[in-house]
């Protein structure tokens, strides 16, 4: 395995600065947890009685309330409408807004049936409030994952002594983190491009997806990483450490392969059969599984041999 190191090298690389070219052209589409702003969600009956342009061009053409920008996106069931943080009055305002330019539609293209507006959702959030949501967001992560560091040190302490060398612990913790990085940069990236050409949004579920992917894949990697503790200790006159690193992927790949194949069933059927509310939760997990599972076995373990080869 180790043999191919650098195509895996290569490969990741590729796969992180595309990641990183993406998030810096395109950024990220923010929902309104951290962007701020309100969100509805209606239907219309007649659905022929509106549109999603014609419903963007009623609310931005609309001087009271003064609403600004409006994204209308249609469900197939409904319209989904992003608009800036409303008051309790400006959201009346709007829902009646709506209903005129819905009846003025309807009498335009001869719809006898009377209109009716439902609204399914609303949510609104300030932009104070999306900020302070932002800076959370980000410290959560910034404790996992120097909470994760410090526990694989505290974890594999006393594998240096096997080595014979201090800081061993720490070069397991590093590399851990390197593929979480790895595999979060990844996932946000694939998320970039979907915010870019799909308006898919990032939201608190896609930061406890990113959570969950975290815990996964270091869970996966820590499996790997104490297979190489177990035959340092056991084969400890081995001075060949590849043999060492080899023999303990090999010997938790199935396992690994296992394990991730029976979650990603779990999660196909979520993405097919979950309906859209669950969709875009289960595709960040789908996809940062996936490569934390290729990272975990493919990347770490080359990585911590490379480092440790060369003390």
């Amino acid at each position: 395995m180790l043999k191919f190191r650098i195509i895996y090298y290569i490969f990741s690389s590729a796969l992180v600065l595309g990641s990183i070219v993406v998030l810096i052209l395109f950024g990220l589409n923010l929902g309104i947890d951290f962007a701020g702003g309100a969100l509805f969600e209606i239907t219309i009956t007649p659905k022929e009685a509106g549109n999603a342009i014609d419903i963007e061009r009623w609310l931005e053409t609309a001087t009271e309330p003064k609403i600004g920008e409006a994204r209308v996106q249609d469900t197939g069931t409904g319209f989904l409408i992003r608009l800036r943080a409303l008051s309790e009055k400006e959201h009346g305002d709007v829902i009646a807004l709506i209903q005129n330019g819905a009846q003025v539609y309807a009498k335009t293209a001869g719809l006898k049936e009377s209109v009716k507006i439902t609204e399914q959702r609303f949510e609104s959030v300030g932009p104070t409030i999306g900020k302070e949501l932002q800076s959370k967001a980000f410290l959560q992560l910034a404790l996992v994952l120097s909470g994760i560091m410090f526990y694989v040190a505290w974890a594999f302490r006393h594998v240096g002594k096997v080595r014979s060398q201090k800081g061993f612990a720490w070069k397991f913790a590093t590399v851990a983190i390197i593929a979480l990085i790895h595999d979060v940069s990844i996932t946000i990236g694939v998320f970039a491009v979907l915010g870019k050409f799909f308006d898919v949004e990032i939201d608190s579920s896609f930061i406890a997806a990113i959570l969950l992917v975290l815990g996964y894949s270091v869970n996966d990697t820590i499996v790997v990483f104490d297979r190489i503790r177990e035959n340092l200790i056991r084969h400890r006159f081995e001075n060949d450490l590849a043999i060492i690193v080899n023999k303990s992927v090999a010997d938790t790949m199935v396992r690994s392969l296992n394990t991730s194949l029976t979650i990603l069933l779990v999660l196909f059927a979520l993405l097919f059969f979950g309906g859209g509310a669950t969709f875009y939760f289960s595709l960040a997990l789908t996809i940062g599984i996936s490569v934390g599972t290729y990272s975990s076995i493919f990347l770490a373990s080359p990585l911590l041999y490379d480092w440790e080869r060369k003390k």
